[in-house]
């Protein structure tokens, strides 16, 4: 795929002129050495199709005075897709996250206009343009700087809450979906803490229900007399990916155009619901009447019941 990225005059038109198959083999090599942040070599990861598992294009970053400039370049049958966009955001969320970079670069050559798209829908503003800045076969081009800086929020905009005992009891012995049950319960304490909370905050539903569509969701939640509080509902029918992994958080982050770190994941379970988020970036509150007690979770915010739960987002601010 390194090889065909690099000499189809599709992808590299407005890129460079096409090397020569040394100068290919050198790049990959470069690219597949040990990387840390104080590498000056690019970082080169594969984009995957999650579904069918395809290579799609490569994307990554090079690190020059704390500035990470980023780069992609994905096969043509795969342009137009949205992969560009998607896997630029995943990658920027990882960088910020794992590596602390807050600052964010591209280049692009004048005329890359589907390149300017991706950037743009990525949050990055155009900064600098520099005329005659690059040769192609011959041609002076002019480029276009790309900045995109992260400053992490102090305050929480949006709070996610999950589904089954959390805000709505999961009953054991009911089989199929939750709005098609004889009857709906509300956990203790969940209509006070949104009538509350809703005053302030976005209020999203974020639960791993696999057999219930967007919805299906909402009709459980009209029921129980929580709807008029939540302005949306995120589920693996309308994500495409379960909840379980930070990707889920930073999925929902990238549909709301808000960074995780300005988001406050509330739910009762640590695997599911209060780990990811964490490795996500999202604030977390843990509701754990039962007191359970897991090795490293002293640091977890963790409420007995959703009448604490305003006080404890207060906090955290």
């Amino acid at each position: 795929m390194f090889h065909s990225l690099h000499v189809d005059e599709r992808v590299i038109e407005l890129c460079f002129d096409k090397p020569s198959l040394k100068d290919i083999k050198l790049r990959f090599q470069a690219r597949i050495q040990p990387w840390s942040k104080n590498s000056l070599h690019w970082l080169c990861l594969v984009i995957t199709e999650r579904v069918s598992g395809q290579q799609v294009g490569l994307t990554g970053f090079c690190m020059q005075d704390e500035v990470a400039e980023v780069g992609y370049m994905l096969l043509p049958e795969f342009h137009g897709k949205g992969y560009a966009t998607e896997s630029l955001q995943y990658l920027i969320d990882w960088a910020r996250h794992t590596h602390g970079i807050e600052q964010f670069s591209a280049t692009v050559t004048q005329g890359n206009l589907g390149s300017e798209r991706v950037l743009e829908k990525a949050g990055f503003t155009l900064a600098k343009i520099i005329p005659d800045a690059y040769v192609i076969k011959g041609i002076s081009h002019t480029d276009h700087i790309y900045q995109r800086s992260i400053q992490t929020p102090s305050a929480v905009n949006t709070i996610l809450f999950d589904w089954g005992d959390t805000l709505m009891v999961d009953l054991p012995d009911q089989q199929g979906k939750m709005c098609d049950w004889p009857e709906v319960f509300t956990v203790e304490g969940a209509i006070e803490a949104l009538q509350e909370l809703s005053k302030r905050y976005q209020i999203y539903v974020a639960t791993n229900a696999e057999d219930s569509t967007e919805s299906d969701i909402h009709k459980a939640f009209h029921r129980a007399g929580l709807a008029t509080f939540i302005s949306g509902y995120f589920c693996k029918a309308n994500l495409g990916i379960g909840k379980g992994s930070a990707e889920f958080f930073c999925k929902i982050a990238q549909e709301l155009g808000e960074s995780t770190e300005s988001m406050l994941m509330v739910g009762d379970t640590l695997d599911k619901d209060i780990n990811p988020a964490i490795e996500a970036g999202l604030k977390v509150v843990w509701l754990n009447p039962q007191h359970t007690l897991v090795e490293g979770d002293q640091d977890i915010p963790q409420i007995d019941t959703l009448y604490e739960l305003p006080d404890a987002v207060k906090k955290l601010q």
